[in-house]
């Protein structure tokens, strides 16, 4: 039953995490936090597999029938959807993307199961060199993400590293920034951290008032069939949407983006884009996890989020803990693709008059309900005040950099303690 309990909450958090820009898998986790915090290490995972799993199913959604990606993974629908409304090829498109994830899900759960016991023996031979690698990977990608110029990722790393070194460090035997304050012994606070530099900014930005008309479309399931004129498109698009999931910081947005421009190559169809870019994303989905499930290595910033929640419940990822995860997440993988297909087709209509709210009250909303959840998680702790002051000094900082995509701080500085203290163990293993 918390099995089944933890899937459908990930897939109810997902559909509106989907729906909505800005409510990524992490703003999500961050809501979530508080249940979370009630499950088992492995129903956490369930959870975030789920959820994560039907943003990409969901966000297809309002990038083709209102021009608005739920998801960056959606960008191009956004580009080809326009195209799709002239040739009166919208209905196509949702009902072959639906059909394409669904079906690219079941060929990336047969792979991982099958190729489960050879990444494991992988894993166990190369557990800490790969682990140093990966995070080095990750820091470089985040210095290149393109939505910011490259000196300015710099500089929000090393801000994000420089935050996230607050506080006492056992291994290194180093105190750094406390000012004798007890409350920063232990560092600063995950949620009000976030919630200050990453989700307001986000907020702040993706906030629309614009409404916008839903493109009229039919639902026929004679696409079932229709579908394999497709399966071409659909099956490049797995493959490419698996591989270009392990990049890291891109993961899914890298893969509907690497089979979009590789079937554009190829095609030049919009509908053939649509179906291949929509298919790859879900496959990347999934594939960007399997770091996090093998290695313990998160390469994005909601599976950091998700890495900071388990080692709360005192969880650490093992190999003996390998199969069993990667046999459940899959099941869930394939639940939450059945349900997808039939949120993200025959309800679309519908799931979108939710994005046609007042969008400045739908995320007041949401931003004061994290605020609340920012003082109760302090108050878990017997730290509510702490926390609170966390967030009111870091607020003014996050307004500042409204116009920035701050994830490469945020990653930066949940994961600054666990990459130094990899460095520190792959110095005394291989240099000293």
């Amino acid at each position: 039953m918390d099995f089944i309990f933890a899937v459908i909450l990930g897939i109810i958090a997902g559909t509106f995490a989907g729906l909505l820009p800005g409510v990524g898998a992490t703003v999500s986790v961050l809501i979530l936090f508080p249940i979370l915090l009630t499950f088992d290490p492995i129903n956490i995972i369930i959870c975030f597999v789920s959820l994560y799993s039907m943003t990409q199913y969901v966000g297809s959604v309002p990038a083709l029938l209102l021009g608005v990606p739920g998801e960056a993974s959606s960008l191009p629908a956004v580009i080809e959807g326009q195209k799709l409304k002239a040739q009166n090829k919208i209905s196509d498109a949702i009902a072959y993307t639906a059909i394409g994830s669904l079906v690219g899900s079941i060929i990336v759960v047969g792979f991982t199961l099958v190729g489960g016991p050879l990444i494991e023996n992988i894993a166990t031979i190369y557990r800490t060199p790969v682990q140093t690698i990966l995070i080095f990977l990750v820091l470089l990608m985040m210095l290149f993400y393109k939505e910011n110029k490259t000196s300015t990722n710099l500089l929000l790393i090393i801000f994000g590293y420089f935050l996230g070194m607050i506080g006492i460090h056992g291994d290194l035997n180093r105190e750094f920034l406390t000012f004798g304050n007890v409350n920063l012994y232990s560092g600063l606070p995950m949620f009000p951290v976030i919630l200050s530099l990453f989700v307001f900014p986000l907020f702040l930005k993706t906030v629309a008032t614009t409404n916008k008309n839903i493109t009229p479309f039919t639902i026929k399931f004679s696409y079932f069939i229709t579908y394999f004129k497709h399966i071409v498109s659909s099956l490049r698009g797995t493959v490419l949407g698996f591989i270009g999931g392990f990049c890291p910081g891109m993961t899914h947005a890298f893969s509907s983006q690497l089979a979009y421009n590789t079937e554009k190559i190829i095609t030049k169809d919009s509908l053939k884009s649509v179906v291949s870019s929509e298919t790859a994303n879900n496959a990347g989905a999934f594939s960007a996890i399997l770091p996090l499930i093998v290695l313990g290595i998160p390469i994005s910033s909601s599976e950091a989020l998700l890495l900071a929640i388990l080692e709360t419940k005192s969880f650490a990822f093992s190999i003996n803990e390998f199969l069993p995860i990667l046999q459940k997440s899959a099941l869930a993988l394939l639940i939450v693709n059945v349900v997808g297909i039939i949120v993200a087709w025959p309800l679309a209509k519908y799931l979108c008059k939710i994005f046609l709210l007042n969008q400045k009250i739908l995320y007041t909303i949401l931003f004061l309900l994290l605020v609340i959840l920012n003082f109760y998680i302090g108050s878990l702790y017997y730290s509510q005040y702490f926390y609170l002051i966390v967030l009111l000094c870091l607020l003014p900082i996050g307004y500042l950099l409204r116009k920035l995509n701050t994830m490469p701080l945020i990653f930066c500085f949940i994961i600054s303690n666990y990459s130094i203290d990899l460095l520190w163990i792959s110095y005394q293993l291989y240099i000293k």
